[in-house]
């Protein structure tokens, strides 16, 4: 039984409100606006440069090898330049 009382009394005080207290915060609020100004945009060209040192690692690596032995006479392929399936890759001189 006390405890609903205290319960009861709790939720009295809390449903008290002070309209005066809020009017003043409102206004405490609004005194801290400042001053701004605005200028005219201009159009300009922007251009973004990156320097920077670093190491580059490829994602995949293979491994070619020939199925027979001989002497390597041409490479049909640039490096770093991507290679089709079944693309000729070098010739052999058996």
């Amino acid at each position: 039984m006390k405890r609903l009382f205290f319960i009861y009394l709790a939720l009295f005080f809390c449903a008290c409100d002070n309209p005066e207290a809020k009017n003043e915060q409102v206004g405490k609020k609004r005194e801290l606006v400042l001053p701004v100004q605005a200028g005219k945009p201009i159009l300009r060209e922007v251009v973004e440069e990156v320097r920077g040192v670093g190491n580059i690692q490829a994602e995949q690596r293979v491994i070619v090898t020939s199925e027979v032995n001989g002497r390597l006479i041409g490479i049909h392929f640039q490096e770093g330049r991507k290679v089709k399936v079944g693309q000729k890759l070098a010739s052999i001189d058996p």
